[in-house]
């Protein structure tokens, strides 16, 4: 996702990490700022603005347009196609899987803007102006320094989820995979033993 133009660029970074606005005029009040909100803030109304599309999608078996597909997309060219769309639905949750699907696009929306917002702020420390005035660079190079710890914030949280879902999943899984595979003796009431313990 690209901004249209450097003003939407600008209010995403207000957004992300806060602003702070340096005058240089007489008599004013120097220095203002204002908090951000974090990449977190926007990966939950990312993965929210995704489930609504995709949780309908997934309870249905209406065919989903081109424009829709389109609008699934989930940064660095990933993009939802129909053939995703029918597999959720054969899954035995499919609202679930839509919903693991919403989170994972919504990280690549996000990790994608951030990237994009990085380069954008670091070519902007190198204008002549803001390379020049002290007070901007400083100012720059704190939004940096904040949006590079969002940025690893992020990646953090990212990997703590995946370990305890893959965790608690594998687990669950290998163990539902074994009982499958061996027999399960009992004792039978004639004092022999027979295979199939009572699930």
């Amino acid at each position: 996702m690209a901004w249209d133009d450097p003003d939407q660029l600008a209010a995403w970074m207000r957004r992300v990490v806060g602003e702070i606005e340096v005058r240089t005029c007489d008599g004013c009040r120097r220095v203002t700022s204002r908090a951000g909100l974090g990449l977190a803030s926007l990966y939950r109304r990312e993965r929210s603005e995704l489930q609504n599309v995709l949780r309908p999608l997934a309870q249905t078996d209406a065919v989903p347009g081109e424009a829709v597909l389109d609008g699934l997309g989930g940064g660095a060219g990933f993009r939802v196609t129909r053939r995703v769309i029918e597999a959720i639905r054969e899954e035995a949750r499919p609202v679930d899987v839509a919903d693991r699907l919403a989170g994972e696009l919504a990280v690549g929306r996000v990790m994608e803007q951030a990237a994009m917002a990085r380069r954008a702020l670091l070519a902007g420390m190198r204008e002549p102006h803001v390379a020049n005035n002290e007070a901007a660079l400083r100012q720059s190079e704190r939004a940096l320094v904040e949006l590079d710890r969002e940025i690893r914030q992020m990646e953090v949280e990212l990997r703590v989820k995946a370990l305890v879902a893959s965790n608690s999943s594998v687990a669950v899984l290998q163990r539902a995979g074994i009982r499958k595979r061996i027999p399960v003796w009992e004792a039978s009431p004639g004092g022999g033993l027979r295979e199939g313990a009572p699930e």
